[in-house]
Order: structure tokens, then sequence, then C-alpha cells
């Protein structure tokens, strides 16, 4: 293992188009809102790429408080209906099952961070029959910020300090100050200890802000570079994430 770099015991997945497979197609996602804020006169530069959702949502947000609009509301329910129609089919991504049944297996944390609403991803695992094998979801009705925002990975910290309990939550790092008197070092023991695994240089910006390492998902390097973005490893199929260094092999994490 590298210097710096400590063994895996958290292992946070972004939800599509890694854990599983939907029909949700964030770049149609972003022509929608963007022509609907269009309409709604909220100025828009013209043009390709058009930023993410989290911007395009500021852009209402800031229209709404100079005009008395609900134009965030509408953008929110665009969003939810693109959502609920590509998740209704979700399906699982090949190796997925196989691969949180073995991290849980050795005693690592598995959790989801992702930016649809946590009631919409949960129907999804469920479809996909992932959902007794992840143990905190992190949706953006949750986390205080979208992606590319670190905030969803604290808030992993705390749910799994409160899952676990105190005796337990020392192998995820996510410990109580009243159980081990610094939450601020149990905090960055967590942070050292962790991966994110995700397809988009959102999920890897995400991962940067919180300090994390960065498991890129299928998506060619060039993508994260061109944002810079940092990448720890990437893999191709999830059950790489099994062999990644820091990774006990058949072994508890912890």
């Amino acid at each position: 293992m590298a210097a710096g770099e400590s063994g895996i015991h958290l292992c946070v997945f972004d939800l599509d188009h890694t854990l599983v497979r939907s029909d949700l197609d964030l770049d149609r996602m972003k022509r929608d809102v963007a022509s609907h804020l269009r309409r709604r006169g909220v100025g828009l530069a013209m043009g390709e790429p058009l930023p993410p959702i989290a911007e395009l949502l500021r852009a209402a947000e800031v229209h709404d408080g100079r005009h008395g609009s609900r134009v965030a509301a509408e953008v929110w329910q665009i969003v939810a209906e693109h959502e609920r129609r590509a998740l209704a089919a979700a399906r699982e991504e090949p190796g997925a099952r196989e691969t949180l049944g073995a991290l849980r297996a050795r005693g690592c944390w598995v959790a989801v961070w992702t930016n649809n609403a946590s009631a919409t991803a949960a129907e999804a695992l469920a479809r996909a029959g992932l959902a007794g094998l992840v143990d905190v979801l992190v949706g953006r009705d949750d986390a205080g910020a979208l992606k590319p925002a670190p905030d969803g990975f604290k808030v992993i910290l705390d749910r799994l300090a409160a899952v676990a309990g105190c005796r337990h939550a020392r192998r995820a790092g996510a410990v109580a100050a009243r159980c081990h008197g610094d939450a601020g070092v149990a905090r960055k023991r967590a942070t050292e200890r962790a991966i994110v695994i995700g397809d988009s240089w959102i999920d890897g910006a995400a991962a940067s802000a919180a300090g994390v390492r960065f498991v890129a998902f299928r998506t060619p390097a060039s993508i994260f570079a061109a944002r810079g973005v940092p990448v720890w490893r990437r893999v191709e199929h999830l059950a790489e994430v099994l062999h990644l260094p820091g990774m006990p092999a058949g072994s508890r994490c912890g």
C-alpha cells in the first residue's frame, strides 16, 4: 500500500449507472430543465455543455429570490418525473449483488450517496434486489446540497455512527465524541478509510471535496481529467472493487 493510503472500511457507491442500470438520461433532464428555465425568464448561457442540475437549480433559486416566483419548485418537479420514469424499471448492475454481499461479509460498511430523491433511490434499490445490502442511503433530501458538494459524505458518517452504535462504529471510523473523545480525529480516520465509487465527474468532485479517494466506474479517465477531478483507481466491473489496494481479502475489515 502506498504511503498515506489506509485500509478500506467504507465503500460509498453512486446509484445510477453504478449500482443500478436505468434509463435515466441526465443530459435530457438538463435540457428539459434549461428549456423550462428559459421559458420562465431565467437567464442562462446558450450552448453546450449545460451545467450540472445543482447549478441550474441555483439559477432558479436566485430568480425566485428576485421575483417571488416558484421556478425552483417547478425544476424539482421536472427532475422528479425524469427519475420516477427511469428508476421504475431499475435493474441491478451486473455483479452488484455479489460485490455488496462480499463487502459486507468482510465487515465493510456499504453506503449509497445519490442526487436522486431518497424515496426514489430506495425503491430503485429494492427493485434491483440490493436494498438489504446497503447500510446507509443518503439522497438529495438528506444531504443538504447536491453533489458535487461534499455534504452527503458527512451525513453518511453521522448515520453510520448512529446505526452501528459506539462499539461497532470504531470499525467504520465514524465514532461519536462521547465514545472516543475526539470526533474530529474519528471523522478524519473514517475519511481516510473510505472510498467513493461512481461513474460521473460529479461523483469524483464530491469525493475530492470530502477528502475521500475516488474510484471511477467505467467512465474514461479523460472525462475526469478534463474537469480536474482526481481519480485514485478505475474499474470496469464492480467485482474489481474487491481487489483494490487496502481491501482485506476474505476477512473482516477492522
